[in-house]
């Protein structure tokens, strides 16, 4: 406890330290994830104090610390695992304003081009992320979100019609629209990434649009089995062989009551 007091009293107020605490201890697994992305308004300096001091309080409690990729930047050694998700290439983002007019899931999520400009030199220092990581011995969690993000929106051109109404309102707009064979395109040999510096992979969801469980399955379905299938298999899927095997999964969904999203990509049974 003076540990955590002592933590506390450099400047994360005993509440914090508290709910973490609580947190580690409620957690049966090894892990407690704290966050460090996207610290908007954060001086470089408290940002590495803060990230430090987080994993000290989660480690005085008897866990390990994982964090996002940016927690690199507070320094990392082989006990750290840092969770890739970005880079500026990967955000898919607009040079001009031709591009932009190209892009209706930005317009109406308002976007303009001085704040992708702006969006773009903010997410630059995350290009060097990964090498650090590897450099510093650390561990990496693979969830790119240019393929295993899936709160993407489908695209419409494979929505069949009895489910454009859920589909067309659920996930994050600010994306691309994508197909099942985007997903199943990822190559997760592609980072380079040598094995003894691979902790996993990790397929993201967050919650914007998602209003039951329903929602969440149909978001998550089939393109889940093919994040599964890439990262057990360590290379990209033959797209040919592995839309046949997905068209075998839907009796399964079926009678465990999944709702799925019935792509038109996929020769269902």
């Amino acid at each position: 406890m003076h540990r955590r007091h002592r933590l506390a009293d450099g400047g994360y107020g005993r509440e914090l330290v508290a709910v973490l605490d609580e947190v580690c201890r409620l957690t049966d697994g090894p892990f407690v994830h704290i966050g460090g992305d996207e610290a908007v308004g954060m001086t470089a300096d408290s940002f590495v104090n803060a990230v430090r001091e987080l994993r000290s309080l989660v480690r005085s409690s008897r866990k390990r610390p994982l964090a996002w990729q940016e927690s690199s930047r507070a320094g990392i050694t082989p006990d750290d695992i840092a969770q890739y998700w970005v880079d500026v290439p990967m955000m898919d983002l607009p040079d001009t304003e031709e591009e932009l007019a190209d892009r209706p899931e930005l317009l109406a999520a308002g976007h303009t081009l001085e704040f992708t400009k702006a969006l773009k030199a903010f997410f630059a220092p995350s290009d060097h992320d990964l090498a650090r990581i590897i450099e510093g011995g650390g561990r990496v969690l693979l969830s790119p979100q240019s393929h295993l993000y899936l709160d993407r929106p489908y695209a419409p051109a494979v929505i069949p019609g009895h489910q454009n109404e859920t589909l067309t309102r659920l996930g994050f707009r600010a994306y691309r629209p994508g197909d099942v064979r985007r997903t199943a395109a990822w190559n997760p040999a592609a980072h380079h990434i040598p094995d003894g510096h691979i902790a996993g992979v990790e397929a993201t969801l967050f919650g914007e649009s998602i209003e039951s469980f329903a929602d969440l399955t149909v978001l998550l379905l089939p393109r889940l089995a093919s994040v599964a299938h890439s990262a057990w298999s360590g290379n990209q899927l033959d797209w040919e062989e592995h839309r046949t095997r997905l068209a075998h999964h839907a009796r399964l969904w079926q009678s465990l009551g999944l709702s799925y999203m019935a792509s038109s990509e996929i020769p269902w049974e």
